[in-house]
């Protein structure tokens, strides 16, 4: 499973304590290398984000659990998954929503509309405003694995 955590400085730690928690930190940094796929600071400002892949949560809470600021920082963790799949995956989910609206479109057929002129018909307009979705997932998306 991969998450991504996004840290955010709420109170500096004590300078007194700063070097056994930079210590602690490089330990840590290097005994769940495997697990962070990126390992990022912002810029000119304190805090960061990784990206943390393990096999549940109960290694995630443990992870995070020995995470040296644990005690200074804001910790946000949310579940991720491939771009790609959750492209393929909306797209899945947008075909379905436009299939499930061809029964309101067959409803305007039996609907009088007004062409103008104070004419009426029973005919559709000409061009539907809803172009139905093109058959498959986008060139660029990818199916789920």
């Amino acid at each position: 499973m991969r998450f991504i955590a996004i840290t955010r400085l709420i109170s500096p730690a004590p300078p007194e304590q700063l070097p056994s928690i930079m210590e602690r930190f490089a330990e840590w940094r290097e005994q769940y290398r495997d697990h962070l796929q990126s390992f990022e600071f912002f810029a000119g400002s304190p805090g960061g984000f990784m990206v943390i892949n393990v096999a549940d949560e109960v290694m995630l809470n443990q992870l995070m659990a020995e995470y040296p600021f644990l005690n200074y920082l804001d910790i946000e963790v949310r579940p991720i998954i491939d771009g790609d799949t959750a492209l393929a995956q909306w797209w899945q989910v947008m075909r379905q929503m436009l299939g499930e609206s061809e029964p309101a479109e067959a409803t305007l057929a039996s609907t009088d509309v007004d062409v103008g002129g104070g004419e009426t018909s029973s005919e559709p307009p000409a061009e539907s405003p809803m172009e139905p979705p093109p058959p498959g997932p986008p060139p660029d998306a990818h199916p789920p694995a």
